[in-house]
């Protein structure tokens, strides 16, 4: 599965894919475990089904083995066929192939019911791509994984030019962390004022997201009314939750001429708005393996060790003389 930066999958790019779940294979398993995982497995097809994700169902050598267990059979959408499998490695025969292109999406996520020693079969391999932001997190995918991977900028650059959405207000804006990723960056300095976007305001759709997903998260096994109801209500409210953070974020950098952060997103906006910045290190190295991989030449945001250097490098980018906006 490709994930996403967040904890969530995103439905619109998702794929369930039913891997060979068949009585030949469960009766491998001890026979305690084999009703349970039946029964996670209708569930996540039903999710699925509720959020009109696909779903593509395979079954190896269906005459030798048998088909696909009638519990999960009888979940998959109408006219949906199951693949009868007579090659090992999801992504290698023709038909099925075709039927995962055809739906379109990137991320996939596979259910069998396999024994822990084929868990890093070449089936696995073949259907995980993996996409890292700095050269020093694929070097260790490359290390450790066999898969497919490749250096992908943060998904952020995707949005392109922002316009502002009015005139600064501010010389200097001063966006710092204030959560455990925070880094000491030396002493405050007098008359400067520091800001952290997480401190954002609870809005309706805040508290309405938040109240979808612990209900959500209170009944995952529901199968009357409420994923069909409210898993549909939680996509669209984050989604209008995102594009609120998204206009707030700007709002926020958009008051200076000027931005000093030590949030990789706050990086990346203050790029896509055109906003001169001076860029300081998180704690954990994030920004600055980023920023060598993709954003330290052009001059546009140079890099401070401490809030003076930081200080100094901003009244350049803003002129020689602090520049008093009305």
């Amino acid at each position: 599965m490709v994930q996403t930066d967040g904890s969530l999958i995103e439905r619109e790019r998702s794929c369930l894919i039913v891997v060979d779940v068949q009585q030949y294979f469960l009766d491998k398993l001890p026979l305690h475990e084999r009703g349970p995982l039946v029964q996670r497995m209708a569930w996540l097809m039903r999710v699925a089904r509720a959020l009109d994700i696909p779903i593509v169902a395979t079954a190896e050598d269906v005459e030798r083995n048998g088909p696909l267990v009638p519990d999960l059979a009888g979940l998959l959408p109408p006219e949906t066929a199951v693949f009868n499998k007579m090659i090992f490695g999801l992504m290698s025969q023709a038909d099925i192939r075709a039927a995962v292109d055809a739906t379109k999406r990137d991320c996939f996520v596979l259910m069998d019911c396999d024994e822990p020693r084929y868990h890093e079969a070449p089936m696995l391999d073949a259907s995980l791509v993996v996409l890292r932001k700095t050269e020093r997190s694929l070097e260790f995918v490359r290390r450790e994984f066999k898969t497919p991977s490749f250096l992908c900028p943060d998904m952020s650059i995707a949005l392109g030019p922002l316009p502002r959405a009015r005139p600064p207000r501010q010389d200097v804006v001063w966006l710092l962390r204030e959560d455990v990723e925070a880094r000491d960056h030396g002493a405050s300095l007098a008359g400067v004022e520091s800001e952290d976007w997480c401190g954002e305001r609870r809005s309706w759709r805040f508290r309405l997201k938040r109240f979808v997903a612990e209900e959500l998260s209170w009944h995952p096994r529901s199968p009357g009314w409420t994923w069909p109801l409210l898993a549909p209500v939680h996509n669209r409210v984050w989604d209008s939750l995102a594009r609120e953070r998204l206009a707030r974020g700007c709002e926020v950098l958009g008051r200076g001429r000027v931005v000093i952060t030590d949030r990789l997103h706050g990086h990346l906006l203050s790029l896509l708005l055109g906003i001169p910045h001076v860029v300081l290190g998180d704690r954990h190295g994030k920004v600055r393996n980023y920023y060598e991989t993709w954003t330290r030449t052009g001059g546009v945001a140079p890099w401070a060790q401490t809030r003076e250097e930081a200080a100094t490098l901003a009244l350049r980018l803003a002129g020689t003389e602090p520049h008093r906006c009305e």
